[in-house]
């Protein structure tokens, strides 16, 4: 996905690009802000290796499935097939270089605004950490998979010029997603450390007040409505 390129709109004579992709690995802080909170640095710093180690994987894998011989009833579909699980280097390349450094930075200033603000504030710490974790990410990836590497290893070419609007682009959605994420982080780590149910949510949300005989009329339920109206949990 992030080898297609999108209009995120135009502005005067400035038109923004952003990679189809974005949405999509914004939500990967959300997940790494919500494991900090609740597990710790050291969890949150596993996750990351983890992903790390997919984002290995899956182009090995579709490397794999595309040198096995096909079926000779399937020849047809061979060139289809190819092109959809066909990967480029240069934007896995760019893809793991930036996850590595923006995630590992996210951690480390998530832990250093609760250090700051012992241990208060949720919401500050999940958007300062984020938001310049994202702007770092979006520099170093646009920049390597879309300029630096394209003209080594090959792969889609964006003009220098454009590269600041891809920047650009790209930068003002993950903000946005970074800002509305906030009550689904405070969501996250609620559920993570069983203060509340998904079924209480969900029957907060549709306005009961009962969930197994219990009766739901305390702040935490009420904070919930609050939070998760106009959310589709349902």
């Amino acid at each position: 996905m992030a080898a297609k390129i999108a209009v995120l709109g135009r502005f005067n004579e400035i038109t923004l690009l952003v990679p189809a992709g974005v949405v999509a690995y914004a939500a990967t802080f959300t997940i790494t802000d919500i494991i900090s909170e609740v597990y710790g640095k050291r969890a949150a710093a596993i996750v990351v290796f983890v992903g790390f180690i997919t984002q290995l994987l899956i182009p090995l894998y579709s490397f794999t499935a595309i040198i096995l011989p096909i079926a000779s009833f399937q020849k047809e579909y061979a060139k289809l097939f190819n092109k959809v699980f066909s990967v480029a280097p240069n934007i896995v390349i760019a893809s793991i270089v930036a996850y590595l450094i923006s995630q590992n930075h996210d951690i480390w200033a998530f832990h250093l605004w609760k250090e700051l603000t012992r241990g208060k504030y949720l919401w500050l710490r999940n958007n300062a950490s984020t938001i310049v974790s994202q702007l770092i990410d979006t520099v170093i990836f646009i920049t390597l998979a879309f300029g630096v590497l394209p003209s080594i290893i090959g792969g889609v070419f964006v003009p220098w010029g454009l590269i600041p609007y891809m920047i650009l682009g790209q930068y003002i959605v993950k903000v946005i997603i970074a800002l509305l994420d906030t009550p689904v982080v405070y969501l996250g780590v609620m559920i993570v450390r069983g203060e509340i149910s998904l079924q209480l949510i969900l029957r907060s949300v549709r306005g009961s007040n009962n969930v197994g005989g219990i009766q739901v009329n305390d702040k935490l339920g009420k904070r919930l409505v609050v939070i998760l109206k106009g959310f589709p949990c349902y």
